[in-house]
């Protein structure tokens, strides 16, 4: 699993692709998003260039709708649409679509621009879709894999409940980056995502126990981020590690916080802080709990994880044993969820410097 910084400022969108999402189908198979909202108005890719033109443009579009009677808080919000698509949006944002039953994300990887070519579909058999895509304003995005609504969670699925055709969803910037990353890094602080599936009830004792090996996995990350045992034996590591396990219990100065967004099925979400290399180890201690293998954006991380592999090997058994790992892993049905955003579809930094939606502090439940 992919590991990678996000950006607090990083953004998130939501275009939907037509009435009902009658158009999801265009959008993924020729990698845009697109808008049909300025068709009837006179401009070329030129306009789209000044940001000047582009606000002339936008009020010309909110004066038409005014002209045809429309509500001066629909003729708004209309155009407000129109303007964050082509100026608030930006190269390596990312933006999300759906439809009644599908949903899909990918990252935005071209400026606005328009084309007049219809869009279409192939058919199973090899003809022309009837159905025909003509919105002008366009831009192209590198989609990843289409995912299903109904796995998702109710914290997930509120990022979606605004009527625009066009919105931001950075409010849920932490329930959207579990969801697409799972296992990443912010500020320095560490996030991690665990899926429950257990349908039948959950047992209390094995959610208190999971929590106390999220407790101990922070105290292993700690053990060895901030000691140097190089030279250590294995009766010395793990003693080392008890001793700091005991003085963090004792003063309750572990960082972690939790929520879980779930009844059962659902999320368990965690956060560890701390520096940057302890939540690299938090990180990568978690998902070798689940025999998961942590691949790096940075060649120095995967050497800082490679020289602590043995380490964090003899703890981490030693946490598994101790606690009942596999027991609470049977009893919770227990795993990691899937990447929506891998290495592949890595964010670029975005250059757009408008104004941001501050995402929600994470506070333990």
């Amino acid at each position: 699993m992919y590991i990678q910084d996000i950006s607090k400022t990083s953004k998130f969108w939501v275009v939907r692709s037509g009435d009902g999402g009658m158009f999801y189908d265009h959008f993924i198979h020729n990698s845009i998003i697109a808008i049909g909202h300025i068709d009837s108005m006179d401009y070329d890719n030129n306009t789209l260039k000044s940001s000047d033109s582009v606000e002339t443009l936008v009020y010309k579009y909110k004066n038409t709708l005014l002209e045809k009677k429309e509500t001066l808080a629909s003729a708004s919000n209309k155009a407000g649409q129109v303007n964050r698509f082509i100026t608030d949006m930006a190269i390596g944002d990312v933006v999300i679509t759906l439809d009644a039953k599908r949903i899909i994300v990918g990252v935005i990887k071209s400026e606005t621009y328009k084309k007049n070519d219809s869009v279409t579909l192939k058919n199973v058999d090899g003809s022309t879709s009837e159905l025909m895509l003509k919105f002008t304003l366009r831009r192209d995005v590198d989609w990843g894999k289409t995912q299903m609504r109904n796995k998702l969670s109710l914290a997930i699925n509120n990022s979606f409940r605004a009527n625009q055709t066009v919105f931001s969803a950075n409010e849920h910037w932490k329930e959207l980056n579990h969801w697409l990353s799972v296992a990443f890094i912010s500020d320095g602080e560490a996030y991690i995502s665990s899926r429950i599936e257990q349908k039948d009830g959950i047992n209390n004792l094995d959610i208190a126990q999971y929590s106390i090996i999220i407790n101990k996995i922070e105290a292993i990350a700690e053990t060895l981020a901030y000691n140097d045992t190089d030279e250590f034996s294995d009766d010395d590591l793990l003693a080392l590690f008890e001793e700091n396990y005991k003085e963090l219990r004792k003063n309750r100065s572990f960082t972690v916080t939790t929520q879980q967004v779930f009844l059962s099925p659902g999320d368990l979400w965690a956060k560890t802080s701390g520096d940057r290399l302890k939540s690299l180890l938090v990180i990568s201690t978690f998902l070798l709990m689940f025999n998961i293998e942590p691949s790096f954006a940075n060649e120095n991380d995967k050497q800082f994880i490679d020289s602590n592999r043995d380490s964090i090997s003899l703890l981490l058994e030693k946490v598994k044993s101790d606690e009942s790992f596999t027991e609470v892993q049977q009893g919770l049905d227990l795993h990691v969820p899937h990447q929506k955003i891998s290495k592949n579809t890595e964010r670029e930094a975005s250059t757009n410097n408008g104004s941001d939606v501050e995402p929600d502090d994470f506070e333990g439940m």
